[in-house]
């Protein structure tokens, strides 16, 4: 089978399928990274077992699983933050909450349950991402 050629930049920056390169991303494919190889054919599966994914791609997920969990840490903080904010005393709220006092929230004990369970829901998430990322 012929080998198809690639256009390589000087950089050894491979863009698949006689593609033009513009900056990191490739011209046929724009939504993919370019590899950093001078494999002939960067889209074969070589040295995989049964189909796996390759080395660039795992750390590609591995990056984009860190950011997910990340992302969902800092979400779940916040909510924790934004829940406990709601029962504090404050003078100037319109009516009083359901607990009797006037608080930064007239439906103080509610948003608060609901803040702290959004963020037990990403937490748990978050944790059932990182261990199966581990496995």
């Amino acid at each position: 089978m012929p080998q198809r050629s690639n256009p390589i930049h000087p950089k050894g920056l491979i863009c698949g399928n006689q593609g033009y390169l513009s900056g990191n991303r490739c011209g046929i494919f724009p939504n993919r990274l370019l590899l950093r190889s001078n494999d002939p054919d960067p889209h074969k599966n070589k040295g995989t077992r049964n189909g796996s994914a390759t080395h660039t791609e795992e750390s590609m997920n591995n990056e984009s699983q860190r950011l997910k969990s990340k992302a969902m840490a800092i979400t779940a903080w916040i909510l924790i933050l934004a829940g406990a904010s709601t029962l504090i005393p404050w003078a100037a709220a319109s009516e009083a909450n359901v607990i009797g006092y006037k608080s930064l929230c007239p439906f103080a004990p509610f948003s608060t349950l609901i803040c702290m369970m959004g963020a037990n829901i990403l937490l748990t998430l978050r944790k059932r991402l990182t261990a199966a990322s581990e496995e």
